[in-house]
């Protein structure tokens, strides 16, 4: 699993990462609250799925383990969906 990017504000497309294209990775965007696209998200053709990260900074974010063991509750974008869709995988995985 692979983060497709957070650079759609900059017009940043996802087919220029080599990691996104390649055949044996599954592309993951991120998706708001509202299940809408979030500003930051790129066009992404390659994108399998998608996950829950954040759109605006009143959205509620990711809380997460971080640097020096501490947590973190300002994770957000592609980067924050993608471990949480491969979480995801991983449990379908030992269910079946």
């Amino acid at each position: 699993m692979f983060a497709s990017g957070n650079g759609g504000q900059k017009g940043d497309h996802c087919s220029c990462d080599g990691y996104v294209t390649s055949p044996y990775t599954i592309s993951i965007g991120a998706v708001d609250n509202h299940g809408k696209s979030p500003w930051y998200a790129e066009r992404c053709p390659a994108s399998l799925a998608v996950a829950y990260s954040s759109g605006d900074n009143t959205d509620q974010q990711i809380v997460t383990t971080d640097l020096g063991s501490k947590c973190t509750r300002y994770h957000t974008g592609s980067s924050a969906a993608s471990p949480i869709a491969a979480g995801l995988c991983i449990c379908l995985l030992k269910v079946a």
